[in-house]
């Protein structure tokens, strides 16, 4: 691909096709579906507005440079550096997690607790304390302090990288109610009881991570390697969690498949209740929700 073979193309259907076409050439998965993320991405616009929005200017050297770069097996969101998330525009690079769709539940289940505790009569009189543990780019700690103002949110992660791009992400929104810590797990969160802790930990097996796809074992290993079984992190958590959870308050965790089964029997302290699994959109068993009751 020259760039004088681009300048022949002068609309988004025109380009829409080269993009596909060298999808398609290069064994891409979903050729169709990357054209789209693309030129929506450069275009910026929805992905039906690519075949409406004709005729248009298009930085030749970028849209070469993204195919190529795709081709490489480098994921979107390391191309644009930049996720979605809800409604959240989230800068990313490479070495920190890329959040998925599937974690939006395990927002939306803490979301209904803060506002089970708000209708409690919690609310503005006594601020809510959240711990986001293993933040990452910060998707799930700037969801919940954009949503309340009158929450305070801890966000932890033991990547260095991960809590800068954390930080500039909840600059970009002006929040005033989040703070991030550098910890590897509970290590260093200072001695106080929270409310709700909440955790998207490494979950992948040890002996599956060879078996990822090529886009995936581009992200850090570190936040994917779940160890033996995929459980070890949410075995840590989940011994954890109660010295830092008030009488009443809530973990929740997002967990792997089948490690549904694995956590009902590992909750077998008496003080620690599981509510309820919930399913993602795929009816694969994906956010856990438990209860401190003591």
């Amino acid at each position: 691909m020259t760039n004088q073979n681009l300048k022949i193309f002068k609309t988004t259907t025109d380009l829409f096709h080269l993009a596909t076409k060298s999808f398609a050439d290069a064994d891409i998965e979903n050729p169709r579906r990357n054209a789209q993320i693309l030129l929506s991405y450069l275009l910026d616009c929805s992905m039906g507005e690519i075949y409406f929005n004709k005729e248009t200017e298009l930085d030749a050297e970028r849209f070469k440079f993204s195919i190529q770069q795709k081709i490489k097996g480098k994921p979107w969101a390391y191309i644009f550096n930049s996720v979605q998330f809800r409604d959240l525009e989230l800068k990313i690079k490479k070495g920190v997690f890329i959040p998925r769709p599937e974690t939006e539940i395990l927002v939306e289940e803490t979301i209904k607790k803060i506002k089970n505790h708000t209708l409690a009569g919690t609310g503005k009189s006594k601020i809510l304390k959240i711990l986001d543990i293993g933040t990452g780019c910060g998707n799930i700690a700037i969801s919940l302090a954009k949503d309340f103002p009158f929450i305070s949110v801890l966000a932890s992660d033991i990547s260095k990288t991960a809590l800068k791009i954390a930080s500039i992400n909840a600059q970009r929104y002006e929040l005033k109610n989040i703070r991030f810590l550098y910890s590897d797990l509970f290590k260093n969160i200072p001695a106080q009881k929270f409310d709700i802790v909440v955790s998207n930990p490494p979950y992948i097996p040890n002996n599956e991570l060879k078996n990822l796809p090529k886009e995936v074992k581009i992200e850090p290993r570190s936040a994917l390697n779940g160890g033996e079984k995929g459980i070890s992190f949410l075995l840590k958590i989940i011994k954890h969690a109660p010295c830092f959870l008030k009488k009443g308050g809530y973990l929740i965790l997002e967990i792997g498949i089948c490690q549904d089964s694995l956590l009902e029997k590992i909750i077998a302290q008496p003080k620690l209740e599981l509510i309820k699994i919930v399913k993602d959109y795929q009816k694969i068993p994906r956010v856990a929700v438990i209860k401190w009751t003591k």
